[in-house]
């Protein structure tokens, strides 16, 4: 017995039936992403990250090259540099970034950023005041040279030993080097020709000069 086959009618609405395609399930609406923070609110951050660098290195400065005129008050205002410097580092480098830092890294970091702010205090201090204090600038400026490239090594390379090692390194050290020799020089020219000495050490022994008459008086 051959199986009964469906009418025409049958078939022609079957036929309208598949042609119809499935209504389609809307797909789930994207979660839309966090808004983002207003300009002001974003740019503090950064911005207060680098006042406290470069607020931190001219402190740093400062206080390194006038040291001699009174330790007590620029050695205090070389440490608050250091610590803005500091302050400045830990913003950047940790708070406002989405990687963690283990301790180790942490701790190198810091230590390494207060290397480097000091290398950049002597070199920008040294070479601000050279004419002013020239024998102990032609000492800071190429210490400051050696200190800052190592720190920056330390603190940014992942083989730190390998950077200070390599010709960078070396060209680096030959820089301070002849940077030395030929301040040195031009610091002897200077004391033997009469140049040399800060204006403030001057004001203070005249001031000092002068109460001392008057004591007499």
């Amino acid at each position: 017995m051959s199986p009964q086959l469906p009418a025409p009618a049958e078939q022609s609405e079957q036929a309208q039936q598949a042609s119809i395609p499935a209504p389609r399930v809307p797909a789930r609406a994207a979660e839309a992403p966090p808004a983002p923070a207003p300009v002001e609110v974003s740019l503090l951050g950064p911005y207060l990250g680098y006042i406290g660098y470069f607020v931190g290195a001219g402190l740093i400065s400062g206080g390194i090259v006038h040291y001699p005129i009174n330790p007590g008050h620029y050695l205090l205002l070389a440490a608050v540099g250091a610590a803005a410097f500091l302050g400045a580092t830990v913003l950047n480098e940790i708070v406002l970034t989405t990687t963690r830092l283990g301790r180790a890294a942490v701790v190198r970091l810091v230590a390494s950023s207060l290397v480097l702010s000091l290398g950049i205090g002597m070199l920008s201090g040294g070479i601000a005041h050279f004419l002013d204090f020239p024998v102990r600038s032609a000492v800071l400026v190429p210490l400051g040279i050696l200190c800052s490239f190592v720190a920056f090594a330390v603190r940014n390379a992942t083989s730190p030993l390998r950077v200070v090692v390599s010709r960078t390194g070396a060209g680096v050290a030959v820089l301070a080097a002849v940077t030395f020799l030929a301040l040195q020089a031009y610091a002897g020219h200077l004391l033997a020709h009469g140049g040399g000495g800060h204006g403030h050490g001057e004001e203070t022994t005249t001031q000092s000069t002068e109460v001392g008459g008057d004591a007499h008086h």
